[in-house]
């Protein structure tokens, strides 16, 4: 507010850009949107289901460069398998896979 007041729109907007919006993209956060992970765990109690399991199933490349795959389960079942360069954004497209899916079913059952 004081920034808006002091310097006006222009320098408050790339304040907030520049230290609020950038390094949350950097750090590979997601926005609400794109947080795949909690969409699929409000589908999983919308239908009292269990919680999303997420496993590492496999390490690869080496140590300062590595690819982790994890899948995720719901009730046993692998829903959908994701990678990334950490074992956040691997959960993430995980995340994401098994939401398709879902969708997918929905759509081809009705």
């Amino acid at each position: 507010g004081a920034m808006y007041l002091d310097s006006g729109m222009k320098a408050a907007t790339s304040f907030v850009i520049k230290f609020l919006v950038e390094p949350i993209v950097k750090d590979g956060e997601y926005l609400v949107d794109e947080n795949y992970k909690s969409q699929l765990l409000e589908y999983a109690q919308g239908r009292k289901l269990k919680a999303p399991i997420y496993r590492v199933v496999k390490e690869e490349g080496p140590q300062h460069d590595r690819v982790f795959t994890v899948d995720v389960l719901i009730g046993g079942k692998m829903l959908g398998i994701g990678t990334g360069k950490n074992k956040k954004n691997a959960e993430q497209n995980a995340a994401k896979s098994a939401l398709k899916e879902i969708r997918s079913f929905n759509i081809n059952s009705e």
